[in-house]
């Protein structure tokens, strides 16, 4: 079977950073490793991270296929250019000074958005400055720059520019900017990878592929896919939680996108029955879909000693704490949310609880630092708690841990390597997951496990339909939304660490079988599945 996966992320995505990520990444290795032909219809801004991304999982580019879009937007390459996407990281004083800079970019790229021709701008723009600078009253300088901003925003028809045009379109701008509640730079990125989007879709529709497989509900436009398309739906959390996601970045806009792409798909994957069940088919009536649960995301491969340890329930004995905690020196020094002060931790002796996840509002990161002070502060529990995210972009978060002094306690490691993460959870006394609303079940527990750390998690429909089945409900399922008694729960975990994580082995068990090659080949039979239906649908 020829595989198409069609991924039109944004030049910004680090896969390997990402859950679903390292899934598609965990996904393409079994699809290799089961002899079946991959094409990848991927933005030319996407190799690099793509190559990063099989590396990590061991997947040859040569067992792979490439339809990558080479055309990218001007606007991208010199605003790249500005970000300094392309030398090396600065210092938090130098980046603040950078995206100054950025800023100012960004309004130099929204007024160049139809331009077409950068040759004919970059005279004007020369001529204009000569202008301004030599001829005219200082007084006037600011006037002659509206004038070049407002060439900069107009079409050119016929090798002249049209003023009248010019401040059409302006006007055009600001009426969609007041109705979508988008600043200038959120508009520019959205219409340039929507541009992006369509383009790829009609690169991948000069592919020869049996079906395409989308793995996320960002992109509506593969409507326009010719071959059967097969979507998964992790979840779309806006719909359970709209207050909590409300301030979240372009929320409105990839909110729409996700429930136009499942309004106009037909064929669906999900990761738990839950969202099946309540999501596709009670919410917007789409009953061709197949569950598949998560692959084992195992992380001892990554710190193993031994490249051929043994099997991965007796994953302890494969590595010494030693060689985890010598991975951890590698992590940056913990920026202190944005102050110039870096704290340069030694982990020789440090104890801490674990959370891997991104800072959104239903991560439920909040009442997890909550529980965390109570457990430091009035019970004497000498951890850390450590974080994978910007704690920076979840506000309430992150001003209650300044306000309440907790930012030399609540360490978080930004941007890590897949290596770094595997130490992470190696190191950790305890993995706690507190979200309020998962596609799945949560990597978390499996990513733990691998390495010798059990977990506690949030008592959610889609982690108890697992758990319940173990009968562990009680023993490692806490109230997210009660912080209080998600500190109980920690406490009692961190006292009683080996007999959870004796209890966790079972469960474990059942992931750990669910190797990449197994489920690969329930992707591929729900793959003919959907083939078979749509051909009997246009028979």
């Amino acid at each position: 079977m020829k595989i198409g996966i069609f991924m039109a992320y944004g030049p910004q995505t680090v896969l390997g950073k990402e859950g679903l990520g390292r899934y598609i990444g965990n996904l393409v290795k079994g699809f290799t490793d089961a002899q079946q032909e991959v094409i990848l219809a991927v933005p030319k801004w996407s190799t690099d991270t793509i190559s990063e991304l099989f590396e990590d999982f061991g997947v040859s580019e040569s067992s792979v296929s490439f339809a990558v879009l080479e055309r990218i937007p001007a606007i991208w390459g010199a605003y790249s250019i500005l970000k300094g996407r392309k030398k090396k990281k600065k210092t938090a004083r130098k980046y603040r000074v950078l995206r100054k800079a950025v800023d100012w970019a960004e309004l130099f790229a929204g007024a160049m958005l139809n331009i077409t021709n950068l040759a004919v701008l970059g005279l004007v723009m020369l001529l204009l400055c000569v202008v301004g600078v030599v001829l005219l009253p200082f007084a006037l300088v600011g006037a002659v720059v509206y004038v070049v901003l407002s060439f900069l925003k107009s079409r050119l028809k016929k090798g002249e520019f049209k003023l009248k045009d010019t401040f059409w379109k302006l006007l055009q701008v600001t009426k969609r900017l007041s109705k979508t509640g988008l600043g200038l730079d959120e508009y520019i990125y959205t219409r340039m990878m929507n541009h992006v989007t369509e383009m790829l879709v009609q690169k991948a529709n000069r592919q020869d592929v049996d079906v395409w497989f989308v793995p996320a509900l960002f992109w509506p436009e593969t409507k326009g896919l010719k071959k059967v398309r097969v979507i998964t739906v992790p979840d779309v959390v806006t719909k359970e939680f709209p207050l909590l996601c409300a301030n979240m970045p372009r929320i409105t806009e990839q909110t729409k996108k996700c429930v136009d792409t499942i309004e106009n798909g037909e064929y669906f994957i999900t990761y738990c029955d839950y969202v099946r069940q309540s999501l596709l088919e009670h919410r917007f009536g789409k009953y061709h879909g197949v569950t598949i649960e998560h692959p084992d995301n195992e992380l001892n491969s990554l710190i193993a000693i031994d490249a051929s340890y043994e099997r991965k329930l007796n994953a302890r004995k494969n590595f010494t704490d030693a060689f985890a905690r010598g991975v951890l020196r590698s992590l940056p020094p913990h920026t202190v949310y944005g102050q110039d002060m870096l704290v340069d931790y030694s982990f020789e002796n440090t104890r801490y609880i674990f959370y891997a996840s991104q800072a959104r509002p239903y991560k439920n990161i909040l009442n997890l630092i909550k529980a965390y002070e109570e457990l430091l502060r009035k019970r004497y529990v000498d951890v850390k708690l450590f974080l994978t995210c910007d704690l920076t972009r979840d506000a309430a978060a992150y001003q209650y841990v300044m306000s309440h002094h907790l930012q030399f306690d609540v360490i978080c490691f930004y941007n890590i390597s897949a290596q770094q993460l595997a130490a992470l959870y190696r190191c950790a006394d305890l993995v706690v997951n507190p979200t309020l609303y998962e596609g799945g079940f949560p990597f978390t527990l499996g990513e733990g496990m691998s390495v010798g750390t059990p977990s506690l998690m949030s008592d959610i429909p889609q982690v108890r339909d697992v758990v319940e089945k173990y009968g562990l409900e009680d023993t490692m399922l806490f109230d997210p939304y009660d912080w209080m008694r998600m500190a109980d729960k920690i406490e009692y975990a961190l006292q009683h660490r080996e007999e959870l994580y004796q209890k966790q082995l079972g469960m474990y068990q059942h992931f750990a079988a669910r190797s990449n090659e197994v489920v690969a080949k329930e992707y591929i039979a729900a793959f003919e599945h959907f083939i078979n239906e749509d051909r009997k649908k246009r028979a």
